[in-house]
């Protein structure tokens, strides 16, 4: 969350992040770390045309996908 999207509210911000040192098969490399490089991706798919490789195309069916990456 940014400070600027946070000001929208015009009441601040309270981001929590949970300590899931304790949880059964976390590994506490997957955790930020202070001056680490954060690599993300994110992608997103939509559309009428269904999922898979058995989707079957129909005149006007559409099909939309984007992708996104970066390092922080």
């Amino acid at each position: 969350m940014t400070a600027t999207y946070a000001a929208l509210t015009g009441t601040g911000y309270d981001l929590v992040i949970p300590d899931l040192a304790g949880a059964a098969g976390f590994d506490p490399a997957w955790s930020l770390h202070p001056g680490a490089t954060l690599l993300w991706s994110a992608g997103r798919i939509g559309g009428t045309l269904g999922l898979g490789r058995d989707a079957v195309p129909s005149d006007g069916a559409t099909r939309r996908a984007v992708s996104a990456a970066g390092a922080l």
